[in-house]
């Protein structure tokens, strides 16, 4: 909603401490277009009508997802499954999919869904639009799709697993040469920052993970297996 109140303000908030030195927004169209929405919807119609959209979509997704599974009765199980399973996943409870107010991720995971699905359906033009799309929500979001898409295009074609070496030649280049986001690639914290660091955003490094955390990741595989 800040980001949001940035597109909309950019006098009144470039200047508080959350945007100084950048945020995650600046890889990120989301909050253009909540900005957009909140001008002619409000803020109580733009949350809704973004929150309602992007759970209808990612059940419609997961569904064109299940549609190659010929007993129908478990494709209903598999949607039954995403609804009602624990949402968490990651470290300290922090973050979930499908979640009850909205954000980038609101947007950028049904459309991973959905490239996932077209691809699966042999349609790879529109399954990269989709994850491009996803990417231009919250490029953290599509990186997992991406590695998924690329490993199922390897499971049906070995001759992808030789997409892996320029592709990462070209992300190291990109990474030493500066260009952002790559750049963060190359950055160290000194251990006074990186002290604060980890107490701060402890979920974002797995060993200070506490059980409950690794229970909650290991769970959902654990019961589809």
């Amino acid at each position: 909603l800040g980001q949001i109140f940035l597109q909309m303000e950019p006098a009144v908030f470039a200047k508080d401490l959350f945007f100084v030195y950048g945020s995650q927004d600046q890889f990120s169209l989301f909050s253009k277009l909540g900005a957009w929405a909140y001008r002619h919807l409000g803020l109580e119609g733009s949350q809704f009508a973004i929150l309602f959209a992007g759970h209808l979509s990612l059940l419609g997704a997961a569904a064109l997802l299940l549609r190659p599974i010929a007993d129908p009765r478990i494709r209903v199980l598999g949607l039954v499954s995403l609804a009602v399973m624990p949402h968490y996943y990651g470290g300290n409870g922090v973050f979930s999919f499908a979640e009850n107010f909205v954000t980038a991720r609101t947007v950028s995971e049904p459309l991973g869904v959905l490239a996932l699905a077209l691809l699966i359906h042999r349609r790879p033009l529109p399954a990269a639009v989709a994850a491009l799309l996803a990417a231009l929500a919250h490029p953290l979001m599509a990186l997992p799709v991406l590695v998924v898409g690329w490993a199922y295009l390897v499971m049906c074609d070995r001759r992808w697993a030789w997409t892996s070496l320029p592709l990462g030649l070209i992300v190291l280049g990109l990474a030493i040469g500066g260009v952002e986001p790559f750049s963060a690639l190359t950055q160290r914290y000194d251990p006074e920052w990186l002290e604060v660091v980890v107490r701060s955003n402890a979920f974002v490094f797995p060993l200070q993970w506490p059980v409950t955390s690794w229970a909650l990741a290991l769970g959902s595989p654990l019961f589809l297996w």
